[in-house]
């Protein structure tokens, strides 16, 4: 217990092996757990959030180590706070994560009606999850919700509806899960806490909310349950065909099918204006690409295949905005050249015209 102002730095946490309270007139925390109940009694309450990071897992939750989703609150009992707390830093799209052994028993200011996610952990009652063998853990928020849907979104900013039909998916392999990051599809698999509660109650649930990884990048955090894997699997044969090392005139005699694609789109669009500059004729995105197919038809080829790709990943069960995320990332970053960078709109539109 502690009173004045409270406050604990970002990254840190507090394991209490019974109940954790703190009072004070400002009271800042990062991630708490309690094997008993978490009360927090202040004037002002802030939530330090931060980006996801690893956690080590105790024994009973399947050991080794896992990945959360940003700051977390663990208790065996009930959570407390006096008063409705303040999400404050952290990364775009950063949240605070809740749990109990019931799912319920969190209350902000003596309400039920929390902005954040809760979940029902069972193993937030078992000590064996908090400390074994000399180890102190950080929990991971995981388990079940037990919210009222309708409830839970009452004050939700409204999106464009869109409904994409998923299916089973049996998994990916490291491979495959690299490419999709290449591509701006950061697949991240169920954790731990996830499969257990899976296994016993038939039921997963997991906030699978489009958002990017950091301000400055266009990765975006997605379930693979969500993306199939035969699917994902031959995005990743036509990604390796299209940008794997082949024989060209590199210093060491190789160039990858990245570097020979920037290169040849930079050349050809300075030779595609020198054209226009003889003609009078008006830039635009199918003459280009007319003109590519007239002048080089090997990397006129490879765009087709680029286009293949997209519309590949087109088929995944992505929203709109994933997609067209993950479209960004591919022409920003596997086929425009750093001088080509600011023609993004003018490229993106010439792919469409591929093959037409």
């Amino acid at each position: 217990r502690a009173n004045g102002n409270e406050r604990f730095g970002r990254n840190e946490n507090v394991t209490a092996l019974g109940d954790l309270d703190i009072s004070g007139t400002l009271v800042e925390l990062s991630d708490l757990n309690a094997l008993g109940s978490i009360n927090v009694n202040a004037s002002t309450i802030r939530l330090l959030a931060r980006a996801a990071g690893n956690v080590k897992l105790a024994a009973i939750q399947g050991g080794g180590v896992d990945v959360d989703t940003g700051i977390d609150f663990v208790a065996g009992n009930s959570i407390i706070f006096s008063v409705a707390p303040t999400l404050v830093g952290g990364p775009a799209g950063a949240t605070a994560r809740f749990s109990t052994s019931t799912g319920g028993d969190v209350t902000f200011a003596g309400s039920t009606a929390i902005p954040f996610v809760v979940l029902q952990f069972t193993d937030a009652a078992n000590a064996a999850a908090y400390a074994s063998g000399g180890t102190i853990f950080d929990l991971l928020a995981g388990g079940i919700s037990n919210a009222n849907v309708s409830d839970a979104l009452a004050g939700a900013v409204p999106q464009d509806d869109e409904t994409r039909e998923v299916e089973q998916s049996i998994g990916l392999d490291p491979g495959t899960r690299q490419v999709l990051q290449l591509l701006g599809i950061n697949a991240v698999a169920p954790n731990n806490a996830d499969l257990r509660n899976a296994a016993a109650d038939g039921v997963m649930v997991q906030d699978d909310a489009p958002r990017v990884m950091a301000s400055d990048d266009l990765t975006l955090r997605v379930s693979e349950t969500r993306i199939p894997a035969v699917q994902a699997n031959a995005i990743r044969d036509d990604y390796n065909r299209v940008f794997a090392a082949e024989t060209g005139d590199g210093a060491d005699g190789t160039v990858t099918g990245e570097q020979l694609i920037k290169t040849r789109l930079a050349e050809g669009y300075d030779a595609y204006f020198e054209r226009l500059d003889e003609t009078g004729d008006e830039a635009s995105p199918a003459g280009f690409t007319a003109f590519l197919r007239e002048t080089d038809p090997d990397l006129y080829g490879r765009l087709e295949a680029v286009n293949r790709m997209l519309g590949a990943i087109d088929e995944l069960p992505l929203s709109t905005y994933e997609y067209d995320q993950a479209r960004r990332k591919l022409v920003t970053q596997r086929l425009l050249p750093p001088v080509l960078g600011q023609r993004y709109d003018f490229f993106s539109d010439a792919l469409d015209t591929v093959g037409r």
